[in-house]
């Protein structure tokens, strides 16, 4: 992370042998390096994944006292599309650190069980873990800008703009953390700056991140596509002429690299700024790819620029039923701002409005979730109002909620309900 001794570590690590490496934690710390450095690099993802895998499969690194040793591991599967790896892996490691006490490590895990969850689409879920890691007496300076950062982002596809400034504006910047320790600090803010329309300044922002990323040789869209967003913001200023290079260099980095959702996004953007039946060809492609991916919001995402390119062409008949769908993702997932173009899409070409209503997990607040979920695990509300420093009054509270709108009655039937995603017997469905 260091650019002037970068070149030095990836010199040294192009001499390591992975086979050689034997057991123990050196050798699981030494995986986890190797795995990053090729998510770093957007190359060889199969291998990557399986470094990172046998970096944390023996426990060595993720349950010790110093979680940050795995932490390689765990970036490079979420920059590999590994989301149930890594929400197994962070499950086991948050359950040792909370038996312990130990804040400062659960937040760095709740950190990556959150960007894990925004990625397969469970905004919900994501906003929980990352404000949930938000004490200030755990969480380190470069930790909470990442966290921020991550927020942000998340905030805007729930539609909520207005609070991604307020996290973004919510802590001091310390101007000696260096540019390459921004990194989602940077994105999130030139993300909201797209979204208010401030399209010079969202340019800025992007083009800023990808000169420092691209200086230290990372070039892996798998983590912040900012050449996407730079491109979609030049076509939005009329310059497809500059938007077209980039993304075309995005999608092909991306297919080097294989992941689903990284060469959906990809795809979607080259589709919207191509433009035409040819960029139409491309969203249709980048929706199936995403189907296949866990990747819920990007999904509907690239289902409602699917829908809307004939709609615009006055094809309504091609236009109603990926918006539709791309609207039902959106609302499960806690899109609220993708909900609303998707429904104004929708009423732009006359089609009646669907009443949408969330049920079982979906219905539950963020708080309520994270309450539900700690129970489930097995925590007495004794334990979980120490966990979240608040009064036990207030986890009955929560719980109580939590049962009423999951139709349940007892802890017991926690566990299986949250798994399943979906109310209990008997609830009523979405009309």
């Amino acid at each position: 992370m260091d650019l002037d001794q970068h070149a030095v570590a990836v010199e040294r690590i192009a001499h390591i042998q992975e086979q050689t490496l034997g057991a123990g934690p050196g050798a699981a710390l030494m995986r986890a390096i190797l795995a990053f450095h090729d998510a770093w690099a957007g190359r060889a993802r199969e291998r990557c994944v399986a470094l990172a895998v046998a970096a944390l499969d023996e426990g060595l690194l993720l349950r010790s006292s110093d979680v940050i040793l795995g932490v390689n591991a765990l970036f490079a599967l979420l920059c590999a599309d590994e989301v149930q790896a890594v929400t197994r892996f962070v499950g086991e490691a948050l359950a040792a650190a909370r038996r312990r006490g130990d804040l400062v490590n659960a937040h760095y895990l709740l950190l990556y069980r959150g960007c894990a969850a925004a990625q397969r689409g469970d905004l919900r879920e994501a906003e929980e873990d990352l404000r949930g890691s938000e004490l200030d007496l755990a969480v380190t300076a470069t930790l909470n800008l990442w966290r921020v950062g991550y927020l942000a982002d998340i905030l805007i596809d729930r539609g909520e703009v207005a609070a991604a400034v307020g996290v973004l504006e919510s802590i001091d910047l310390d101007e000696r953390i260096t540019m390459n320790f921004r990194y989602p600090w940077l994105y999130g803010r030139a993300r909201v700056d797209l979204e208010a329309g401030r399209l010079e300044q969202a340019l800025v922002g992007f083009r800023t991140l990808g000169r420092v990323m691209v200086a230290y040789g990372f070039h892996n869209p798998g983590f912040l596509p900012w050449r996407s967003q730079a491109a979609l913001t030049l076509y939005r200023l009329g310059r497809r002429s500059e938007a077209l290079p980039l993304a075309h260099e995005e999608l092909e980095l991306a297919r080097q690299w294989g992941a689903p959702r990284t060469v959906g996004i990809s795809l979607r953007a080259l589709g919207l700024v191509q433009g035409g039946l040819e960029g139409q060809a491309l969203l249709g492609e980048a929706a199936a790819v995403l189907e296949g991916a866990q990747a819920q919001v990007e999904h509907a995402r690239a289902l409602v620029d699917l829908g809307a390119a004939p709609r615009r062409g006055n094809r309504r008949g091609e236009a109603q039923a990926p918006l539709r769908e791309g609207l039902e993702l959106a609302y499960r997932a806690g899109a609220a701002g993708l909900v609303r173009r998707a429904q104004d899409e929708l009423a732009a070409m006359g089609a009646r409005p669907r009443r949408l209503v969330l049920t079982g997990v979906d219905a539950l607040t963020p708080s309520e979730r994270r309450v539900a979920r700690m129970a489930a695990e097995g925590m007495s509300n004794k334990e979980l109002a120490q966990a979240l420093f608040v009064t036990v009054k207030a986890v009955e509270v929560h719980l109580s909620s939590a049962y009423r709108k999951l139709r349940i009655s007892s802890r017991r039937e926690l566990e299986a309900t949250l798994a399943g995603g979906k109310a209990a017997p008997g609830a009523a469905a979405a009309p």
